[in-house]
C-alpha cells in the first residue's frame, strides 16, 4: 500500500471487524494480541496514522485516530472533523450590592452573567459519512446545512448571591446556573443527540476562626437535577431519552490548617 496516499481508515476498520471478532476467544485465552492481527494492522497502515508524512506516515488528524477504534455503541462513532465554525452572541455581566435594602443587607451582593447566542453553526468536513444536519442532492452534493455547534447553548445564565461578614471571618455563596438545550452529538448514524437543560444550585460557606484555620461547608446539586440526553426518533414519531444520570446531592465539610 502506498504511503503517499492516505487510505480510508474508517472503511479499513469496518472491513477488519469480522476477522477481529473471530479471534476474540483466541485473544482472551492467550492474553495477547495474535501476531496475525498485528501484521494486518501494520500492513493496513494503522500504526502510521499519526506519523508525519516526511517520515513515511499519513499524518492523520488526531480526531480520526480516536474515531477508528470506536465501537458501534460509543460516542466516538459520532465524532467528525469540521471545516469551519461560527458563533455570534452577546453577554451581559452585572454586580450590585444590596445595601439599599437596609444596613443588614450591606453584607450581601448579587452578581451574574447571561449569554445569548443566535449563531451556532459549523460546516462539517470530511466526516466519512452523512450527517443528519446536512441535506444532499442525488449526486451527494451538500445543498443545505443546518448543523449546530456541539456544546453551544442558545442561552446560559449564572447568578450568585454572595455574603461577606464585616470582620471577613465568614463568606458564603449561593450559585445558580442553567443552560438551554444543546447539541451533544451529531447524527452520523441516526438523529442528533441533545443534552437537556440542567438546573444547578450550589452552596458554599467558609469560616476562618483563626488566620490559619479554615472550615468549609459545601452543598452541590441542591435541586437534585439529572443529566439527560435525548434523540428524536422519526420512525416512532417521538423523542427518546437515550441516556440519563442522576448525580445526586452532595454535602461535604472540611477543616484545614495552614502553615
Amino acid at each position: 500500500m502506498s504511503r503517499n496516499r492516505k487510505p480510508n481508515f474508517v472503511q479499513l476498520a469496518c472491513d477488519a471487524k469480522p476477522a477481529l471478532r473471530e479471534r476474540n476467544a483466541q485473544c482472551d485465552a492467550a492474553r495477547v494480541v495474535p501476531e496475525e492481527t498485528i501484521e494486518e494492522l501494520r500492513d493496513a497502515g494503522f500504526f502510521r496514522m499519526l506519523q508525519p508524512t516526511r517520515w513515511g506516515g499519513y499524518e492523520c488528524n488526531p480526531i480520526e485516530f480516536f474515531e477508528i477504534p470506536a465501537s458501534d455503541t460509543t460516542i466516538a462513532r459520532e465524532i467528525l472533523n469540521a471545516d469551519s465554525a461560527s458563533i455570534q452572541g452577546v453577554e451581559v455581566e452585572f454586580l450590585t450590592e444590596l445595601g439599599f435594602l437596609g444596613s443588614f443587607a450591606d453584607m450581601f451582593f448579587i452578581q451574574g452573567n447571561v449569554t445569548y447566542q443566535w449563531d451556532r453553526e459549523l460546516t462539517p468536513g470530511d466526516s466519512g459519512g452523512d450527517v443528519s444536519c446536512e441535506r444532499r442532492d442525488s449526486n451527494g452534493v451538500v445543498v443545505a446545512n443546518d448543523c449546530k455547534l456541539s456544546g453551544a447553548s442558545e442561552y446560559v445564565a449564572n447568578f450568585m448571591l454572595g455574603f461577606d461578614s464585616p470582620d471577613s471571618r465568614h463568606t458564603a455563596s449561593l450559585i445558580y446556573n442553567v443552560f438551554s438545550e444543546r447539541l451533544f452529538a451529531f447524527g452520523r448514524f441516526g438523529p442528533d443527540a441533545f443534552e437537556q437543560p440542567f438546573d444547578s444550585l450550589d452552596f458554599t460557606y467558609f469560616w476562618y476562626p483563626t488566620d490559619r484555620l479554615t472550615f468549609k461547608l459545601k452543598a452541590q446539586n441542591i435541586l437534585d437535577s439529572s443529566i439527560e440526553i435525548q434523540r428524536t426518533d422519526e420512525s416512532l414519531g417521538r423523542t427518546v431519552t437515550v441516556f440519563e444520570e442522576k448525580p445526586g446531592r452532595l454535602l461535604s465539610a472540611s477543616l484545614s490548617w495552614g502553615f
